[in-house]
């Protein structure tokens, strides 16, 4: 008999553009300094948008260069942070995530492992609706763990393992980032699949990497090799 297949999801770039959550992110902090009457949100979102722009969505001061640009008060940039960490994103699913989960369901035991603070995380699970496919108790997100847990450690994924122990399950991780996503679970003796999609694509693979697939139907294929 085989065994029952454990599919864990990494969230961000995953199973959505994170760029929608930076994005949902800036107009939130510009209708806060709207609001506020500090920046109007017209001018504070073409000034982030030229930022982004000149710097690229990595680059760590955005807010810096913001408050700077329109000599508001440095001790402004922390409320800001806060502002758009905390704000509920306009965020989508990957529509063919959503044909997949809906079809998996049945077959596959889902889960997540995601990387941040869990405040930050859960607004993006709450806005995206994933509790129609993946039970809360199956949400494994780094923040809520031993203070400084990351996917680089082995702890979220000996976590999950707990998880899938009980009727035997094997344990596959679904992610995007070959420099943070597939070492701790390979070594670990998972199926780990990277999906190239998003911001991480460009990077190269690497040996921790068992398989890379371009779409969700890509990915249902291999699942019914394994």
């Amino acid at each position: 008999m085989t065994s029952p297949i454990w599919l864990f999801f990494d969230l961000d770039e995953t199973l959505y553009d994170e760029t929608e959550f930076r994005i949902s992110g800036h107009k939130a902090v510009s209708t806060w300094l709207d609001i506020h009457g500090i920046l109007s949100r017209e001018v504070s979102l073409t000034s982030l948008s030229t930022i982004v722009k000149d710097r690229g969505w990595a680059y760590g001061k955005i807010f810096d260069d913001l408050v700077r640009i329109h000599k508001l008060p440095e001790s402004l940039v922390p409320t800001l942070v806060n502002v758009y960490r905390s704000h509920p994103p306009q965020i989508n699913l990957y529509r063919d995530f959503v044909t997949f989960a809906n079809s998996g369901r049945w077959e596959y035991t889902f889960g997540l492992i995601t990387e941040g603070l869990g405040y930050i995380q859960r607004n993006k699970i709450k806005a995206l609706g994933l509790s129609r496919w993946i039970d809360p108790s199956r949400w494994i997100i780094t923040g809520e763990l031993a203070p400084g847990s990351s996917k680089s450690q082995a702890l979220p994924f000996t976590t999950a393992a707990i998880l899938a122990s009980g009727d035997g399950g094997r344990c596959v991780y679904v992610g995007d980032n070959p420099e943070t996503d597939f070492d701790q679970p390979c070594r670990l003796g998972w199926v780990t699949l990277r999906l190239m999609r998003g911001m991480n694509s460009r990077k190269p693979g690497n040996a921790y990497i068992a398989e890379t697939v371009k779409d969700f139907l890509s990915l249902e294929a291999v699942l019914r090799t394994l």
